[in-house]
């Protein structure tokens, strides 16, 4: 009987020298980032076991991670690039997989393409035999559509304005657009689009979209806008933001005063890049005519 108690006490030394061990021994997870089609670039952000934050470039894996317990779990987060782009708004999660321990999505265990979470078992060890877990995202895009439109009367018929369209990922692109008319459709990353007006003065009276909460922001002096872009198939326009920009002319004045009395009266010719007009001599502040009316920040030689 003695000897099987002091057995006994040593399978339960053995027990709590041993277990301590298991508990205690980190295991380690890798995160990669794939490209699918159509492909996304960048950087994407991570969340482990929700307190542990990490980023890793399309295309390349994090270091590998220490973590405690059997089983991790991983959430693609929203990323916020430097231009003020989310992630979220123009990339898709379209496959999670594990490429080791064991065969391929061995310990992957629970995913959620649209949470953008993986549950994946871990194996304690050292780096070597790191869980690998992979996020494959796809590019998301939308259609947005510019137009341009003038004040009544502003005389600005038969002119293209530029615009310039920033959007996720580095997508750049131009339109010119004519007044009374619309560009096609472009097909940007969706999110949100930043879109300028071109040239020297745009003289911008109103910004608007369809649908009217497509418009996030803008600065009439500026000439620019952001405007919501919603995610779309390729060749899918029905659903597409159409933004407005609105434009007046400024107009141009000639004046001419008479400095002597003996010239009120005097008639004096001038012309205006070119056109034609007269002008009577008054007192101060003179007489006036109107010499045509001008897109805003057009040089005009008057003589």
């Amino acid at each position: 009987m003695k000897r099987i108690l002091v057995l006994l006490a040593g399978m339960i030394a053995a027990a709590f020298f041993v277990a301590p061990a298991f508990a205690t021994d980190p295991g380690y997870i890798e995160i990669c980032k794939a490209s699918g089609s159509p492909a996304v670039t960048g950087t994407f952000s991570f969340l482990v076991n929700d307190e542990i934050s990490v980023t890793a470039n399309a295309g390349e894996c994090t270091a590998p991670i220490a973590v405690t317990g059997s089983t991790a779990t991983v959430e693609e987060t929203n990323y916020r690039d430097a231009n003020g782009f989310w992630t979220n708004d123009y990339t898709a999660v379209s496959a999670i997989s594990t490429s080791q321990p064991g065969a391929p999505n061995a310990a992957l265990l629970k995913s959620s393409l649209a949470d953008r979470t993986a549950t994946v078992a871990v194996a304690g060890g050292d780096e070597s035999t790191a869980t690998i877990v992979t996020f494959t995202n796809v590019l998301v895009s939308g259609y947005v559509e510019i137009c341009k439109s003038q004040v009544t009367g502003a005389g600005l018929d038969g002119q293209s304005f530029s615009y310039t369209i920033q959007g996720a990922m580095g997508f750049a692109g131009t339109a010119n657009v004519l007044v009374g008319a619309c560009s096609n459709p472009i097909y940007a990353p969706a999110g949100h689009v930043n879109i300028t007006e071109g040239g020297p003065s745009a003289f911008v009276t109103s910004i608007a979209t369809m649908p009217s909460d497509r418009l996030l922001a803008s600065d009439l002096t500026a000439g620019t806008s952001t405007v919501a872009v919603h995610a779309a198939a390729s060749g899918a326009v029905s659903g597409e933001s159409i933004v407005t920009y609105t434009n007046n002319s400024a107009q141009l004045k000639i004046c001419k005063i008479a400095g002597d009395e003996t010239l009120i009266g005097s008639r004096y010719s001038f012309t205006a890049n070119g056109a034609p007009f007269s002008v009577t001599a008054g007192a101060d502040p003179g007489h006036c005519v109107l010499a045509g009316r001008y897109r805003a920040g057009t040089s005009v030689t008057v003589t």
